[in-house]
């Protein structure tokens, strides 16, 4: 199922779409393999005389009963960059590509990049505990790991997000070592630990000999890169994770910095983010997983139209009690498509973005075949 939507196949699919008028897809509602979170998918390439070209995708039931629960049609849109975009009709793929060419992209609003790559995050981010452990509190700085750690209900990363995360023991500090060429003039617990973990194996490489710490001087100093004022965490289930950073923290690599321009609010972006038709770009741009995760690599999260307007401090305090709150997000989406898309894009046409999220949302959560 990969096939469809991954980068790496993209030019595959292309010279494909070149050779084959007609491309066939069929893929089943129910997993066919329930041990496994992988979906699979059925591809027929053919070259007929006298077809327009095309991409027919169908959806099944499961494999046994063949009932055909959805069929779709895709000819003004080809090339489709991913195939599994072919769930949507041609007028919903058209109306998302007229928007994403209406409104600045992401990547418009300041500069892009990942944070933090450790080469071992458990070796190299450490808890409260572990700092006292090993006597290193000089020698560490604050980070998030994960978007996992952060509460369901916030919207930024502030002083007493961090607080939480580290009083639930979640590793949060990140050993700032690059500049201490000498292991010796580290404390005494630390060299210790530094020592041990060094010769740590994984697959028979121990951590030291691994291909991030051996190419760098010390093999421990884990490079640190800038921060950026809004953080966007690569891959997310229900509802994607974008922050605005006030408490100025770092992320390891899962999360994607924005350094934002001058004169770009960073409070303003996320909430405008939160619309339904920038939503449904995610959803649109992104890959999915058999789990059901959506995940947006750099390029695709660059190309994200947001629909951005300063926002005033009454409405700001609103969204944030909304998500305090754990409101429904369609509450949110209607709120904030109020004051970003209304008066570009009529009623209807705002729910549809919502229906083709929500299409597209329920194509990464197949059901598992009962036993």
């Amino acid at each position: 199922m990969e096939f469809l939507q991954v980068q790496y196949a993209e030019k595959l699919r292309e010279y494909l779409e070149k050779v084959f008028n007609t491309i066939h897809i069929i893929v089943f509602q129910d997993a066919l393999f329930p041990d496994i979170e992988q979906d699979v998918c059925l591809v027929y390439l053919t070259n007929k005389s006298n077809v327009a070209e095309h991409i027919r995708y169908e959806i099944y039931g499961d494999c046994k009963k063949r009932i055909l629960m959805q069929t779709n049609s895709i000819r003004r849109n080809k090339p489709l960059k991913k195939w599994s975009n072919a769930i949507l009709g041609d007028d919903d793929i058209f109306l998302l590509k007229e928007a994403s060419g209406r409104y600045h992209q992401i990547k418009d609003f300041g500069e892009i990049a990942p944070g933090i790559v450790t080469g071992g995050n458990r070796y190299f981010i450490l808890s409260e505990e572990d700092v006292r452990e090993y006597q290193c509190k000089d020698y560490v700085i604050p980070i998030i790991q994960k978007a996992s750690y952060i509460p369901g209900n916030a919207i930024e990363i502030s002083e007493a997000v961090f607080h939480r995360i580290c009083e639930e023991g979640k590793p949060s500090y990140l050993l700032d070592l690059s500049l201490k060429k000498d292991i010796r003039c580290l404390p005494a617990k630390l060299q210790e630990y530094l020592n041990r973990v060094g010769l740590e194996e994984t697959g028979g490489i121990a951590l030291k000999e691994r291909y991030k710490c051996k190419n760098r001087i010390p093999w421990y100093g884990v490079p640190i890169v800038k921060k950026g004022q809004v953080i966007f965490f690569k891959r997310y289930g229900d509802l994607p994770r974008i922050y605005f950073n006030s408490a100025d923290m770092h992320t390891t690599d899962a999360g994607y910095h924005v350094r934002l321009t001058n004169g770009i609010d960073g409070e303003s972006l996320v909430f405008c983010f939160f619309n339904s038709m920038t939503l449904a770009q995610c959803e649109f741009y992104g890959r999915y997983y058999g789990g059901g995760v959506c995940e947006l690599i750099p390029t695709e999260f660059k190309e994200i139209p947001i629909p951005y307007r300063k926002v005033g401090q009454d409405d700001m305090k609103v969204f944030k009690k909304m998500f305090e709150n754990q409101a429904e997000i369609s509450q949110i989406t209607r709120f904030v498509n109020e004051r970003t898309l209304y008066g570009e894009y009529g009623k209807d046409q705002m729910d549809r973005f919502e229906e083709i999220r929500n299409i597209l949302i329920q194509r990464r959560k197949r059901k598992k075949i009962e036993e």
